[in-house]
């Protein structure tokens, strides 16, 4: 009997426990939804400060829209960032609880005027990105036009993350800065060519090859096919173009050797040794070509033009004691690396002993580079001047 009354008085107390426990829990719920209800509107006010002043891009996650051109990203609270935001609501407001993560999730998506806030930050953040993916390109090429070429290695990437992070308080992950470098590359190639290229044309394969062949020369390099094709969006394919490209390339040189050949036999042409570097930018290619002929054979030098035997890479070879290749570039753009590696090919098929290249102007970083791990000679504006003022 004793042990059944003891039961019962177990049931009992355990009745009123959980009785007590449920009308707290009710009585709170009623607390906490006449709280939110009564100061909602101060809760949007203080959370609107916080994402506008306090925030950093820290607290977000961007992700890629779908554009080929235009760097557009969508921005997400992260979990650390509800999180400081919590934090913040709860020290402004002097509330302990009450404010979860879900809720003020709930809060950012559904405030328009939150969600005008960070459409802001979110085009400040691309402003800055654009600006910093920029100046990290433009740094690293000598041109535009070079932007194909142009790859970053992992442990560069890192250490531009690095960076970001601890100047300019950016937090991203490899994937989307490598969206981003890729979207601005081609921007900026983008807005290079169509400088040079009528965009109304380009769809045409013949203008299109044409158009290559004026911009890069003879060399014919898939990557920049492929990214001009990539910057207008067409419609064309990769071996298709270079087919292309090699048949207007075989007509130009029949063109321009029939052309030299007429020339050759009935031209009186004087090419000055004594021209100063004005009249050599007034020059032609071909009459540089003949005018640095004219030049080594005041210097002492044996000297052909090679326009006539097709030059193989070569545009003059001089001998005196030793043969040389000469790539000839009368450019008013910095001369790149597809010279030195023509010439790098005719030392090798002319049996040269050394190897050069003379232009009226400059050579970009990574030509003058190549040109000293393959021991070719250069010789820019200045050293062109040089040496005419001793012929």
């Amino acid at each position: 009997m004793g042990g059944i009354l003891f039961i019962l008085f177990i049931i009992l107390i355990s009745y009123l426990f959980i009785s007590k426990y449920k009308s707290s829990k009710v009585k709170n719920y009623k607390e906490e939804k006449e709280f939110l209800s009564q100061d909602m509107a101060r809760i949007k006010v203080v959370l609107r400060k916080y994402i506008d002043k306090k925030s950093t891009f820290r607290d977000f996650e961007f992700s890629p829209l779908d554009n080929t051109y235009e760097l557009d990203l969508n921005a997400e609270f992260r979990f650390e960032g509800l999180e400081r935001a919590q934090n913040y609501l709860e020290k402004e407001l002097d509330i302990t609880g009450g404010l979860s993560l879900d809720m003020i999730s709930e809060l950012i998506y559904s405030d328009q005027k939150i969600k005008n806030i960070i459409d802001r930050k979110l085009n400040d953040f691309i402003e800055i990105m654009e600006q910093e993916v920029q100046k990290l390109i433009d740094k690293s090429i000598n041109s535009a036009l070079d932007i194909p070429k142009r790859k970053f290695s992992n442990d560069f990437i890192t250490t531009f993350k690095e960076y970001l992070l601890e100047k300019k308080d950016i937090q991203i992950n490899n994937n989307i800065l490598s969206i981003i470098l890729e979207k601005v590359k081609l921007k900026m190639y983008y807005k290079e060519l169509d400088k040079k290229i009528d965009s109304n044309k380009i769809s045409d394969i013949n203008y299109f090859s044409e158009k290559y062949l004026d911009i890069y020369g003879y060399s014919v390099d898939e990557d920049y096919i492929s990214w001009m094709i990539k910057s207008f969006d067409l419609n064309l394919r990769v071996d298709d173009v270079i087919k292309k490209i090699n048949n207007i390339k075989n007509s130009r040189r029949k063109k321009k050797n029939i052309e030299d050949m007429d020339k050759f036999l009935n031209s009186n042409a004087d090419y000055k040794k004594s021209a100063d570097i004005n009249d050599i930018d007034m020059m032609t290619g071909e009459e540089f070509e003949y005018f640095l002929k004219d030049l080594f054979v005041s210097l002492g030098y044996e000297a052909e033009v090679t326009r006539l035997s097709g030059d193989q890479g070569a545009d003059l070879i001089v001998e005196k004691d030793n043969r040389i290749v000469i790539q000839a570039k009368r450019y008013s753009n910095k001369v790149n690396n597809s010279a030195i590696q023509e010439v790098i090919g005719a030392k090798k098929y002319y049996n040269a002993k050394k190897a050069m290249v003379i232009t009226n102007y400059y050579f970009t970083k990574s030509a003058k580079e190549l040109a000293e791990i393959n021991d070719v000679i250069l010789w820019d504006r200045d050293m062109l001047k040089e040496k005419v003022s001793l012929a």
